[in-house]
């Protein structure tokens, strides 16, 4: 608040500076008299920093079946780790995150029945950034029901150290004769080897035979570990394979 007094019978210019804001101020002045000025931390209502405004990041999501056949690119979910910021993708697959600082992000891509794909992000301005097309693969329907130890035949390389047979359940209709199904063969140096931890990944693939055998959907799958391979991944000493 600024307290002024006055004796001018004219039309008064009042410059003053109040909170490290300037401000002018106009009125009539007749004789002696006390002008009572207030004001606010603003000037006429304008804050002249306004707020910045973050990045828009947008992008596509695309969507195939188990045999590599598109599928509907809606309804695929695109969050950043460690937050509640998230969008859903529409029929086209499209996506659009507002309003992000600076930063590195982590982005979750998800949808049912197609597992989590993370996908690494660094925005370095406010400028938009455009991801090129994401690919969600659906579940394989391929199972191992079970692993069983087997000795060495006649055909084993001198050098193989284990070997074991898979039966696997594949979908008929999906991979009839001669389409390949195909499983993931994970190895590691821990009994903690997954999917996400792992020193080695091999996709194995066969198909059925033909003609198709008598009972379909389930078949055997010879899997052999060499001491040459093994040693070459770093895995080296005595390993038991479990």
């Amino acid at each position: 608040m600024l307290l002024v007094t006055t004796k001018q019978t004219q039309v008064e210019r009042l410059y003053f500076t109040l909170m490290n804001k300037s401000y002018v101020s106009a009125g009539f002045v007749l004789g002696s008299s006390l002008c009572m000025i207030t004001s606010c931390n603003k000037s006429n209502g304008v804050d002249p920093t306004p707020a910045a405004i973050g990045a828009i990041v947008s992008g596509v999501v695309l969507a195939q079946d188990e045999v590599l056949q598109p599928m509907s690119e809606a309804g695929s979910t695109v969050m950043i780790e460690g937050t509640d910021k998230k969008a859903l993708t529409d029929a086209q697959g499209s996506f659009e995150l507002r309003d992000l600082k600076l930063g590195k992000y982590v982005l979750n891509v998800s949808r049912a029945g197609m597992g989590t794909l993370r996908y690494e992000l660094e925005i370095k301005s406010p400028a938009p950034v455009d991801i090129s097309s994401i690919m969600l693969d659906q579940e394989s329907s391929t199972q191992v029901l079970s692993m069983t130890p087997v000795g060495k035949y006649m055909h084993s390389l001198a050098d193989e150290v284990a070997a074991f047979e898979c039966q696997i359940a594949y979908n008929p209709q999906l991979y009839p004769a001669p389409k390949l199904y195909s499983m993931m063969l994970f190895l590691g140096n821990t009994s903690e080897v997954s999917n996400t931890s792992y020193v080695s990944a091999t996709q194995l693939s066969q198909s059925e035979s033909t003609p198709a055998p008598a009972i379909r959907g389930i078949a055997k799958m010879r899997i052999a570990f060499h001491a040459s391979s093994l040693n070459s991944l770093g895995l080296q000493g005595v390993t038991r394979y479990t």
